[in-house]
Order: structure tokens, then sequence, then C-alpha cells
């Protein structure tokens, strides 16, 4: 290839497959492929037009990732795949109306909560599920309100935030 870029290496919570992304086009749209770590066999399906990240749910078969769009390649769409299944039959969790937003998902550190992001410039949002339940629904930590920023983290029973609410200029817990 005249471009190759690697992205978004994600192994299982069971250290058996890997999850990463290849963008051969260099424009940052990645395919999303699996690999068997034990076997060194690669799964069949391919996910195109990916941002290149993944999040696993603790099943070790379910994976949330971000689509673009194909013209803008606005991160836009999170999917969730299961692992064997053709990749046209999965499911879309979230869409990014608004184009002045771009969405993503990620996995927080204690290994617990799947989140969906979405940020604009001055506004964040985020919605969580148990990594234990990947077929739950999302709930919405604070509905977007315009200026306002926050980040989350989880850690024990508790989810952390960090804001600029009330006029924070260098943001509070």
């Amino acid at each position: 290839h005249e471009s190759y870029r690697l992205g978004g290496l994600n192994v299982s919570p069971d250290n058996k497959i890997a999850a990463f992304a290849v963008d051969t086009i260099s424009r940052r749209q990645y395919v999303l492929q699996f690999k068997n770590l034990e076997t060194g066999e690669f799964y069949p399906e391919k996910i195109e037009n990916t941002s290149g990240s993944s999040v696993w749910a603790n099943d070790n078969k379910t994976v949330f990732y971000t689509k673009k769009n194909a013209t803008t390649l606005r991160a836009e769409r999170i999917f969730k795949h299961v692992l064997g299944n053709d990749p046209s039959n999965d499911v879309e969790i979230f869409y990014e109306a608004d184009d002045t937003y771009s969405t993503y998902v990620f996995k927080t550190k204690s290994n617990q909560f799947i989140a969906i992001g979405s940020s604009s410039t001055l506004t964040t949002e985020y919605q969580v599920l148990s990594a234990n339940n990947p077929n739950d629904k999302f709930r919405l930590v604070q509905p977007r309100v315009k200026g306002l920023e926050y980040h989350i983290s989880h850690f024990g029973d508790h989810f952390y935030i960090y804001t600029n609410k009330d006029k924070a200029s260098n943001f509070k817990l």
C-alpha cells in the first residue's frame, strides 16, 4: 500500500481476541478487523469506514465502534457488533444528528462502564451502559446544555465528574 496506518488496537477482556483498525487510503477511514490471539487466525468480518477505535463489552464478544460519515468524515454513529455476525446486521446504538458535534465510545478506567461521548467546541454530553450488560440501553448522565463541559470517570461505586459548571474557569470536581 502507498499508505498504511494501524490504529485502535484493543484486546478483549479475556485476552483472546484483538480488535484493530487499518487505514490504507490515508483518510482516517479505518477498517475494523479481529484476530484470534490463541490461533493467529483472522475473523472474516471487516467493518468499513470507522474511526478506528473500538470498545469491548465484558462478555468478550460484543464490540462498540464509531462509524464516520463517508462524505464529511465526521464521527457520527455508534454501532454494536457481535463477533461472528455479519457486520451488515450491526445495530446502530446512537446517531449524533447535530453536525457541529462528533461522537465517540470508550470504556471507563474501572472497566465497569461503556460510555458514549458527544462533543462540540464548548459542550459535552455522555451516556453510560454497564459493560456487563451490552444489550441494555445507555443512560444519559447530563443532558446537553450549550457551554457546559464535563468529563466522567468511574471508581468504586461512584462517577466523578469534573465540569465548568457555575463558570468554573479551570473546572471543578
